[in-house]
């Protein structure tokens, strides 16, 4: 199996190396890419020094798989190339992500959607630490309404809201991201709603499966490099009992209860940890709590080597 990473000197490009570097998967063939920017450069994985090139049509038809971090102008020009040459694409970008004949993935809650398709998705970093809650929350008790208002760092803007929030500037933001939050993630459509804000209602639909589901959300950029925090609130078709929920998410090996969440604690791993539990006060099916990840691992390249796991996984079957 060969691999090929497009966008791998970018936030996530980089964190999926580094992901790549602690595991055993081998390779017949691993290739970076990147703009013209950064062709040339030696990135270090494993023992050896692999160069970023920039010419797409180096990558062949073969029997491979292709990681797109790239934006999603570039994925829409690149993914009908690359499948036409009979590749397995992962895509991080949100082109493809509202598709319906096109799996958008979470691991640990659809995955089996992976072998129906040469393309899958890869969802929103806010969507990637929510769902795991959700799927376990309805499976249980049933879910009606999810109400959410995420506190994004920089990091989730790439390079660029990195610099503002280091340097600080607002070349990127705008305002200055060191001294303020702003509530815009995004574009703002026709609702007033964000593009951002849409993402994690269509894409939470589509992974659950549940098209008439009630979301809502807002989203605001905060001046912290890393982890997105999340209030999250779930109305269940029935009574909320806090030991019940605490219980049965920290079954999950993928969950971690805190009492104070927080993005430190949460940094460079891939657990989702959740806390703050508390009842509504007024409606007795509501539960609020806290949620914390790292956005570039959790919320991206670990779910992207994930599905590259499964894929892999399915391809030995069938030579078996």
């Amino acid at each position: 199996m060969n691999l090929f990473i497009v966008g791998a000197t970018g936030l996530v490009g980089r964190k999926i190396l580094e992901i790549l570097n602690e595991s055993s998967l081998e390779f017949d063939e691993i290739s970076l890419f990147s703009s013209k920017i950064s062709e040339g450069k030696r990135i270090k994985y494993k023992d050896k020094y692999l160069v970023v090139k920039s010419e797409i049509n180096e990558i062949k038809p073969k029997n491979g798989v292709v990681i797109l971090c790239v934006d999603k102008s570039v994925s829409k020009v690149l993914v009908p190339i690359l499948l036409d040459k009979d590749l397995y694409v992962i895509d991080c970008s949100t082109e493809y992500r509202k598709c319906e004949d096109i799996p958008l993935v979470a691991d640990g809650v659809n995955d089996h959607l992976i072998s129906n398709s040469k393309l899958i998705c890869n969802p929103n970093c806010v969507v990637m630490q929510l769902v795991l809650i959700l799927d376990i929350l309805n499976k249980k008790y049933g879910i009606d309404r999810v109400d959410v208002v995420s506190f994004q760092s920089v990091s989730g803007s790439g390079k660029q809201g990195v610099n503002d929030l280091l340097n600080d500037t607002n070349l990127y933001y705008p305002y200055r991201i060191t001294k303020t939050c702003i509530p815009l993630i995004g574009d703002i459509e026709n609702n007033n709603y964000t593009s951002e804000e849409d993402k994690i209602r269509s894409e939470i639909r589509k992974i659950l499966d549940m098209n008439e589901l009630k979301v809502n959300a807002t989203c605001v950029r905060v001046p912290v490099e890393h982890c997105h925090g999340i209030c999250l609130s779930v109305e269940l078709n029935s009574g909320v009992n806090l030991g019940d929920i605490k219980e049965i998410l920290s079954m999950n090996p993928n969950l971690r209860y805190k009492e104070v969440p927080n993005g430190e604690e949460a940094k460079n791993n891939d657990y989702v940890y959740f806390g703050r539990l508390r009842k509504d006060l007024d409606n007795p099916n509501i539960v609020h709590m806290y949620v914390v990840g790292d956005n570039l691992r959790r919320g991206a390249a670990s779910n992207a080597y994930w599905i590259l796991n499964k894929i892999i996984e399915n391809k030995k079957r069938e030579y078996n």
